[in-house]
């Protein structure tokens, strides 16, 4: 996780709900204002932004601008149009966003009905401190910004937030960039009903950003569907990561929640390092082609609540000094083990279902428990607890086809294993 520090990504979730919350009531509660500018193609729009006053409306009608906007001040920009893409903006500036918005005072911007793409080249035109890059849009200082029925497409971020501004997405999709989004400092970003697909990675959130998804998916990144990492806070909600090759990495002091929500069809669908937190509860992971939760690096803290690990290559593998609690869950069909603990990993395992695994339905580092390349510094020397979990052996219906627990003889607890 330490390559991190290498990318431009770098307060509770309930602030950042409630804020955006209140922003949108404050924003978007009564019905829209009429237009006070319309701008054709052919037409400048960043000289109406320029001569608009303050929290003015300007519309676009139908077509296509080749221009990269900044915008600091209060205003709405509309796409008449009937769908977003009926109203593009293009980037023709190298190595500079295609919309800036940008502010040391609050200012609230309101996008709405529009696609922006195609920022030009890939390097950036400034970097740190500005970092003017080829984003689709970047928001910084105090900016507000409010998304609505919008497209951002093939660019290298889609969306890059820091410094502290808040972003609202709704209805919106971010797709084809190199990234879709990039989050850090103490930015909060907002995804509701919106998707980030077929990005080179899906978000990237750092320093002290939050990011909360809700009714939203994260599909089909080349790598990870979102990387967290330093003290940031990432939520999901009724939401979904697929198709990536790890669904969710976490690291370093970062804290994510899920609930009910799916990770499914990723290489690994949970990967945690450091002293990271990540709670799932009605949730589901599934069908990940090798692991479905690893958390083998580190002192991080997993737990899952009526959940389900179902149908990936491994269930649960734990190690370092991890404590894992799972309760109430459901741990199926996994081809290998259900839950594989090793090293200094401390487990909570209480009333869960663990059946029909290939390989055990607990095991332990263990010499006779792992394959002929066992390796005595990986013995599990941790701790377990819990009771009441149904863990039928080989012999009983739905039973794990290596076995119930590994070793046999291991003082589990009394009453671990449902007779």
């Amino acid at each position: 996780m330490k390559a991190m520090s290498f990318r431009r990504i770098g307060k509770s979730v309930f602030s950042v709900g409630l804020a955006l919350g209140l922003l949108a009531m404050g924003s978007g509660a009564q019905s829209q204002p009429l237009c006070k500018v319309t701008v054709s193609p052919g037409e400048s729009i960043q000289q109406a932004i320029d001569a608009a006053p303050s929290d003015a409306v300007i519309c676009l009608a139908p077509g296509r601008w080749e221009e990269n906007l900044v915008i600091t001040k209060s205003l709405t920009l509309r796409g008449t149009g009937k769908e977003p893409k009926e109203v593009w903006i293009v980037g023709t500036k190298e190595g500079h966003p295609v919309m800036r918005i940008e502010s040391e005072r609050e200012i609230e911007v309101q996008l709405e009905n529009l696609a922006v793409a195609e920022a030009k080249g890939w390097k950036c035109a400034v970097e740190s401190p500005q970092w003017i890059c080829p984003d689709g849009l970047q928001a910084l200082g105090k900016a507000k910004v409010l998304i609505k029925d919008m497209q951002v497409s093939n660019n290298r971020d889609g969306l890059f937030v820091r410094d502290s501004a808040m972003v609202s997405l709704t209805n919106s999709t971010v797709s084809n960039n190199g990234s879709g989004l990039s989050v850090r400092d103490s930015a909060m970003v907002s995804l509701s009903h919106s998707q980030v697909s077929n990005n080179g990675d899906g978000l990237f959130v750092g320093d002290s950003a939050t990011v909360s998804l809700s009714h939203s998916q994260v599909s089909n990144a080349g790598w990870w569907g979102l990387f967290v990492g330093d003290s940031a806070t990432v939520s999901l909600g009724h939401s979904q990561v697929s198709n990536t090759r790890i669904g969710l990495a976490v690291g370093d002091s970062a804290t994510v929640s899920l609930s009910h929500s799916q990770l499914s069809d990723n290489g690994i669908g949970v990967g945690l390092r450091g002293s990271a937190q990540v709670s799932l509860s009605h949730s589901t992971v599934s069908n990940n082609w090798f692991i479905g939760l690893a958390a083998e690096i580190g002192s991080a803290t997993v737990t899952l609540q009526n959940s389900i690990v179902s149908g990936n290559g491994r269930g649960l593998v734990v190690g370092d000094s991890t404590t894992v609690r799972v309760e109430g869950s459901e741990i199926s069909g996994n081809e290998g083990h259900g839950i594989f603990l090793q090293d200094k990993a401390v487990a909570e395992i209480w009333g869960n279902r663990i059946l029909n695994n290939g390989g055990y339905g607990i095991v332990l580092y263990w010499e006779g428990c792992v394959d002929a390349d066992y390796k005595a510094d990986f013995k599990f020397a941790g701790q377990v607890m819990g009771e009441g979990n149904t863990i039928p052996g080989k012999e009983e219906p739905d039973g794990n086809k290596q076995g119930d627990l590994c070793p046999p003889d291991y003082p589990w607890p009394p009453g671990f294993r449902k007779p």
